[in-house]
């Protein structure tokens, strides 16, 4: 079986290892003449890292990353802490760089054979015969096509035969990283202790939050700083003034604003997301990760679900190329595939809203009950059944204590036994 995977990032790399892994031709197309990945810190979360153990690849990435203990919630003006809890998941829950995350994947994706084809712009696609026509005139024809094209996806309408841009989610995110030897040189008691714990740091304020965290093994951190958009809407990023991002941070936090004065450089992100598109699939065509499913950034799951869905379409795809009639199945896995990760969407799309408004809650009345509920709250043991996700543990469970890669298998299972799909029933819930 041949796979053709558009898009070399996070998604479309994993996608590719997994279906290496099984066996499958694969050939990796990327607009980009050159990898050149770019970003700062990301959050690789115990669903994601449970699944990628499976890849074997989690050793490599661990020695890259950081591995946390928990989470630290502030209020803004003070410093006081609201919150203060441990994750208990028997997978560990890492922050890495962007950087070094991209070229573990891609390094990992080379040593698997994978077919990369740099400069190769999509120009058009054809659902039926399973063919991508680059710019170049180039026809590429394979068993299946699998977009991972990101926020910005050029499969995207072509598969929904309409425009689908993004839309603005009312935020901008000032990003940056500083080395911890520039915290250090503050000689500030508590920034000290904030670097040497193996927490993220939370700063809750009206309109307005700071994420702070270690990447690359402590030896720098990644500061986000987001508040209400000010970008034109034909601007997705530029770089940002340091005046302008510290003095949206004044009043706050002494401690957040002795870090804010070792930034050097910020860039302004507009942040984006996309409403629920009717499908992902069509014919032995699918789409995966960002491509389908941005979503709001406030539950640093946006890569964990692009993870999430190249192993899993990966994996069905695999155990699909090992029956006799492989090819006429290939639409139905793909939308067991679309069926499985679909729900996982929904699910973190659902966290991802309360998250925001959460967050940004003005001083007042909600206010003091978030903070009231926080005080109550932990992420040790069960608990009741909360509004706010963040500290609902039956929901965290739903989303960190899932296993994309044997949810997969199970679903194969069940497909192979002709329990749902290929004989009009509904794929057992899992």
């Amino acid at each position: 079986m041949k796979v053709i995977i558009v898009g070399a990032g996070i998604g479309g790399l994993t996608c590719a290892i997994t279906c290496r892994q099984q066996g499958l031709d694969v050939v990796l197309l990327e607009k980009a003449p050159h990898i050149e990945p770019f970003g700062a810190g990301i959050q690789i979360p115990p669903n994601a890292t449970r699944a990628i153990k499976h890849l074997g690849i989690l050793e490599k990435l661990e020695q890259a990353a950081h591995s946390l203990e928990g989470v630290s919630i502030k209020r803004y003006e003070n410093g006081k802490e609201l919150f203060k809890a441990g994750r208990s998941w028997e997978v560990p829950w890492l922050v890495i760089h962007r950087v070094d995350y991209h070229k573990i994947l891609f390094d990992t994706a080379v040593e698997h054979s994978t077919k990369i084809t740099l400069g190769a712009e999509v120009k058009s696609v054809d659902f039926d015969k399973t063919t991508i026509t680059l710019a170049s005139g180039e026809v590429v024809e394979g068993d299946v096509i699998l977009g991972a094209d990101g926020i910005y996806s050029t499969l995207r309408p072509l598969l929904l035969s309409e425009p689908s841009p993004p839309k603005e989610a009312g935020d901008l995110a000032y990003r940056a990283t500083i080395p911890v030897a520039d915290l250090i040189l503050l000689r500030d008691e508590t920034v000290t202790k904030l670097i040497t714990s193996r927490v993220v740091t939370i700063w809750f304020g009206p309109k307005t939050h700071a994420i702070f965290y270690p990447v690359r093994k402590g030896q720098e951190f990644n500061l986000i700083l987001v508040r209400p958009d000010d970008l034109p809407a034909h601007i997705n990023k530029q770089a940002g003034s340091i005046d302008e991002m510290r003095g949206s941070f004044e009043g706050w936090d002494p401690v957040l604003k002795h870090i804010l004065s070792c930034v050097p450089h910020v860039l302004k992100w507009k942040i984006q997301h996309l409403p629920e598109i009717p499908a992902w699939t069509r014919n032995r065509f699918a789409l995966l990760g960002d491509a389908c499913h941005p979503t709001l950034p406030y539950m640093a799951q946006g890569a964990a679900l692009a993870a999430e869905d190249a192993i899993t379409v990966g994996l069905l795809l695999g155990n699909l190329a090992k029956t006799a009639d492989n090819a006429t199945r290939i639409p139905e896995v793909l939308a067991l595939y679309e069926k499985l990760q679909r729900s996982r969407a929904e699910l973190v799309s659902r966290g991802a809203l309360t998250n925001q408004k959460m967050y940004h809650l003005p001083d007042g009345p909600e206010q003091k009950s978030r903070d009231a509920e926080l005080a109550s709250a932990g992420w040790e043991e069960p608990d009741r059944a909360r509004e706010w996700k963040f500290i609902d543990r039956e929901f965290l469970r739903q989303l960190e204590g899932h296993d994309a890669y044997e949810a997969a298998e199970n679903a194969w299972t069940a497909f192979k036994k002709g329990n749902e799909g290929m004989n009009g029933k509904e794929v057992p819930s899992l």
